[in-house]
């Protein structure tokens, strides 16, 4: 089982969402399940990960709407609504991705609140040390940094 997801936020900014169930032969219910999440920033292209996400799905017995969790430090889901059929269908193609019309798909729209803390590495490049067997007939300082 997948989950495909865009995230816009208040100021427009673009986030795409995978996420996949982790196979576990310990999950003794199946409205509880351990997923992995890839999250793509689309203005910077980068990519994390957010593993170990709790998903609860809830069915409301009186109306058989369908109801998402994510729970996990990084990230929060709750669904305020629930589509199937046609109207998924509309909403998939306009936001998600068009190719994953007619599967049956079901949409859960809601607040998401993710938080990540970004650590930048710099990696120093190390210096090459060429070896020469002959005389040197040119030197040059002009070479490329």
């Amino acid at each position: 089982m997948s989950y495909k997801g865009v995230l816009i936020d208040k100021n427009e900014k673009c986030f795409s969402l995978r996420g996949y169930v982790v196979p576990d032969d310990k999950q003794q219910s199946t409205t509880v399940l351990s997923t992995n999440f890839d999250v793509l920033d689309g203005e910077t292209n980068h990519n994390f990960k957010i593993d170990d996400v709790i998903m609860k799905l809830e069915i409301d017995p009186t109306t058989t709407h369908h109801k998402m969790i994510l729970e996990h430090p990084s990230l929060k889901f709750i669904t305020k609504r629930w589509y199937r059929g046609y109207r998924a269908d509309v909403e998939i193609c306009g936001h998600i991705n068009p190719q994953m019309v007619g599967y049956g798909c079901s949409l859960f729209v809601g607040d998401m609140t993710i938080s990540t803390i970004s650590t930048y590495h710099f990696v120093p490049l190390k210096r090459r040390l060429s070896l020469v067997n002959d005389n040197i007939i040119e030197s040059s300082n002009d070479f490329l940094a």
